[in-house]
């Protein structure tokens, strides 16, 4: 079968990484903020926009509130320059600031610090992030809002969540209400840090992320509910692709929500034009997509490790499924056919530990075996958290005694799953710590991975073949 986005994204991958590694650039012009900034707080004026939403947290008896600001002017003594970039910026919580809010403030702008923790480097994930710059305002310091330049879209989008966020807040109680902020629309705030842990020990962080996973269980809710109306085949894949974008506005359009948005589209695009679908083909079309618009997330642990679980699943399932014999189950009978979606889940989520082994080892230095089986119950039970949730949240106005019913359901759902998680994490030898291993150690992996299952493919093949001339000589 013919692959050329496959073939392009790899080659484009390549190129960046060759480009990367063995040529010395400057990455950033003379406006950007990386040149205003040191070690030492600089006294500046900004003027710029919020591009993201405003977080809060109690410092020192006192609220502050934290977001990314995309700098347009920056003032330096009595001289105003042209920048760019992104600067976190935390300042005082009085004045409340909204995403698309165009900003002139007075800030202390200095270089991000290094992480003490070294398993931890703030910096470094800060540039990930492509921000290269901090700014920390007193309450003394002005902040004047000049005007919200959010479009009608966004607009819409801020104020139906805004709606959600009051419907969470009456329908659920704490903590499971901060799960649900968490999984719907990606706001981790007042989650309680031993969740956080039972999630790190147990390798599930990809389940608060929302990421392919979540935007998929989306993709599934809107084509139910769509069909329910009887549309015709195309229509219900448009539909699914305007709710999908919009849907992306209301979360922010996180790097991890953006991506699975760019391969949901592709994949639905490919449903309304009447193409085949093919899963490599869509999936580096999508990483093709994402590394011209920023080349910067090739390099972005979130990018590497969605695109290499998606590529697991792809490749690796099938062969662990003709390792375990899974098609040849007997799906006529309901207890069997339960066996075989158990059996093929199991195979997805062993095919996912496989393939991120050696990336889990690169970033963290840590092994969690029992991932594999911890999968297989999480990923259904977060199914249902969504579902339910988004039930009450659909339901609650209409028909209160069904939202309250579906609230209960989504609470429920969620303290089994949390339940299960820190059960699991008490479990001794859970988890294992390994150490940082070198990214060539990780290469020869892959390569030794793909070709262990590649020489079996091949041998299958040839296999077929032998039979297949077989049966022609019997034959003639």
């Amino acid at each position: 079968m013919n692959r050329p986005f496959f073939l392009l994204a790899i080659v484009l991958s390549v190129f960046i990484l060759i480009f990367h590694f063995f040529f010395e650039v400057e990455p950033f012009g003379p406006g950007h903020v990386s040149n205003f900034v040191s070690n030492t707080p600089r006294s500046v004026s900004i003027q710029g926009v919020i591009i993201d939403d405003p977080s809060y947290r109690r410092d020192f008896f006192k609220d502050v509130q934290f977001f990314t600001l995309r700098p347009e002017l920056i003032k330096v003594g009595r001289i105003w320059y042209p920048s760019y970039g992104k600067i976190r910026v935390e300042c005082d919580a009085k004045k409340a600031l909204r995403y698309g809010d165009e900003l002139l403030f007075e800030t202390k702008l200095k270089a991000p610090k290094a992480g003490i923790s070294p398993s931890f480097d703030y910096k470094e994930y800060l540039e990930r992030a492509g921000i290269y710059a901090v700014a920390s305002s007193s309450e003394k310091d002005t902040v004047v809002v000049l005007r919200n330049r959010t479009g009608v879209v966004k607009r819409l989008a801020l104020a139906s969540r805004e709606r959600i966020e009051g419907v969470i807040e009456d329908l659920f109680r704490k903590p499971e209400r901060y799960f649900l902020s968490a999984v719907l629309l990606g706001d981790r705030e007042g989650l309680p840090q031993e969740w956080k842990e039972d999630f790190i020990k147990t390798q599930t962080m990809h389940l608060l992320a929302i990421s392919g996973l979540h935007v998929g269980i989306i993709i599934f809710i809107i084509l139910f509910v769509v069909g329910i109306f009887g549309l015709p085949r195309k229509a219900k894949f448009a539909v699914a692709i305007v709710a999908l974008l919009f849907y992306s506005f209301i979360v922010a359009a996180r790097p991890s929500v953006a991506r699975a948005t760019i391969m949901g589209l592709v994949v639905l695009s490919s449903y309304i034009f009447n193409r085949d679908t093919d899963i490599y083909n869509s999936l580096w079309l999508a990483a093709s997509i994402i590394l011209v618009c920023n080349i910067d997330e090739l390099f972005d642990a979130g990018f590497i490790f969605s695109f290499v679980s998606v590529l697991s699943i792809a490749y690796l399932t099938p062969h662990l499924n003709r390792v375990l014999h899974i098609a040849k189950i007997d799906r006529t009978k309901p207890v069997l056919n339960a066996v075989f979606y158990s059996l093929n889940l199991a195979s997805a989520s062993a095919a996912v530990w496989i393939g991120l082994l050696p990336l889990n080892m690169n970033f963290f230095g840590i092994i969690a075996p029992m991932a594999i089986l911890v999968n297989v119950f999480t990923i259904p039970l977060l199914f249902a958290v969504i579902v339910f949730a988004i039930s009450a949240l659909a339901l609650g106005a209409a028909l209160p005694f069904l939202g309250y019913f579906f609230a209960e359901s989504a609470e429920l759902s969620t303290d089994i799953l949390i339940a299960s998680l820190k059960a699991v994490s008490d479990i001794p030898h859970t988890y294992f710590e390994t150490g940082k291993i070198a990214t060539p150690w990780v290469l020869l992996y892959y390569i030794v991975l793909i070709s262990f299952f590649g020489y079996f493919k091949i041998k299958s093949m040839l296999h077929k073949s032998q039979n297949f001339v077989t049966s022609i000589d019997k034959k003639y």
